[in-house]
């Protein structure tokens, strides 16, 4: 608001919209309370349930073997910001079924613990020291896993792959890696996939869910669960749904722009990750109106002053850089100098 005293309720821009101000910051910041939940097509990971992802393990790795990435790979766009303002992200893997990668050597048959393509970037290595076998999983070039056995059925399974063969016969040298191979993804089913969901989502907690689809049907069915949480469960969770206003309750949030975070762009779809993180994050008695989104560095979709207004007035929430406003004092001592 800028100069001059507010005495009735005749503004329109004070509301449910967020501060847009680029901040530096380190390349992760840790989220530390809220659950926010999203789903996703995954590479990796189990299906039909409801993947625990929490910011340090992000941060630090052992997130791999659960989805198939970490904080610092490109796939984990979705789940950087969300884990920057929550501690705890809920993942769904929208597209279950395809098949697993496998390896067979003299016996010795090794397979991806899930399904998908992230499979066929594992490799199995096996070395004789000492008398032993050394066996080492390998998950993208990095050693995950290692085992010093006499035979195969010494071998137990890790977070990336199962063991299987003769158990009495050793396992046999290689000279050079053994990659899996055959991984495929599975496809989404919207109708099952959403379906089943949602299911996990009525009994679980979380605050905050983000639907990163332009599909209408998908926001028409997250809009119809988002209601029935709140009419029906008396739970007041909230959902970022892009550019569908026409949900009109308060379980949902609808962004009409973007933004692009550290230089990558974030479509509308995409951006309700960054806002569900948010929502997530805050508490009781905070409100997203003037929240900061750190790592911010251009506005996609940027409106004016009379597009905000009119987005405002038809119930979205925008995203969009701080107006300047006159200081009280430096504005009394331009008024003092002109009446001089």
């Amino acid at each position: 608001m800028s100069g001059g005293m507010w005495v009735t309720q005749n503004k329109v821009r004070p509301g449910a919209y967020i501060n847009f101000v680029s901040v530096p910051r380190p390349t992760f910041t840790l989220g530390d309370r809220g659950i926010a939940t999203i789903p996703l097509e995954l590479d990796w990971g189990a299906e039909n349930t409801l993947i625990n992802v929490y910011s340090d393990d992000f941060l630090g790795g052992e997130s791999v073997p659960l989805i198939g990435y970490s904080a610092f790979d490109a796939e984990a766009k979705l789940l950087r910001p969300m884990l920057s303002s929550c501690y705890l992200v809920k993942v769904f893997r929208l597209n279950p079924g395809g098949t697993k990668a496998s390896v067979v050597h003299n016996g010795l048959t090794v397979t991806a613990k899930y399904n998908g393509k992230f499979g066929n970037e594992l490799a199995i290595t096996v070395e004789i020291i000492e008398g032993l076998a050394r066996v080492t999983t390998w998950a993208r070039g990095n050693s995950v896993d290692v085992q010093n056995v006499t035979k195969i059925g010494e071998l137990d399974d890790n977070g990336f792959v199962t063991f299987s063969g003769d158990p009495d016969q050793p396992p046999v040298t290689t000279t050079a890696g053994m990659p899996l191979e055959g991984g495929t993804n599975g496809t989404v089913n919207e109708s099952t996939a959403y379906a089943a969901y949602t299911g996990l989502l009525r009994k679980t907690r979380w605050n905050a869910v983000a639907v990163p689809t332009g599909t209408q049907t998908v926001k028409s069915v997250m809009t119809t669960f988002l209601e029935q949480m709140w009419k029906d469960e008396g739970r007041y969770v909230q959902g970022v749904i892009s550019e569908y206003n026409t949900a009109d309750h308060f379980a949902v949030i609808s962004n009409k722009n973007s933004v692009a975070l550290d230089g990558e762009n974030f479509t509308n779809a995409e951006a309700t990750a960054i806002i569900a993180g948010l929502s997530g994050g805050v508490v009781m008695t905070q409100s997203l109106t003037n929240m900061r989104i750190r790592g911010a560095t251009r506005i996609i979709g940027e409106l004016s002053n009379t597009e905000i207004i009119e987005a405002l007035q038809a119930d979205f929430i925008m995203i969009f850089k701080p107006q300047k406003m006159f200081k009280k004092k430096n504005l009394n001592n331009n008024i003092n100098k002109k009446l001089q």
